[in-house]
């Protein structure tokens, strides 16, 4: 029951801070920038956002 929980929470963690990263992307933010707010590399955060659905798509 709690790794289900853990996964759950996870996932929606996940996907409010991909959201909270393309909009600062979407703002003009750097990668960088973004990068230091959220403590991952800017390199991760390219991946996040190439893997991140674009809106409308879904």
């Amino acid at each position: 029951m709690l790794a289900e929980l853990r996964a759950v929470l996870e996932e929606v963690t996940s996907v409010a801070m991909t959201s909270a990263m393309t909009a600062a992307k979407d703002e003009g933010q750097g990668l960088r920038r973004i990068g230091t707010f959220v403590g991952m590399s800017h390199e991760q955060v390219r991946r996040t956002l190439l893997a991140a659905p674009v809106a409308g798509e879904e």
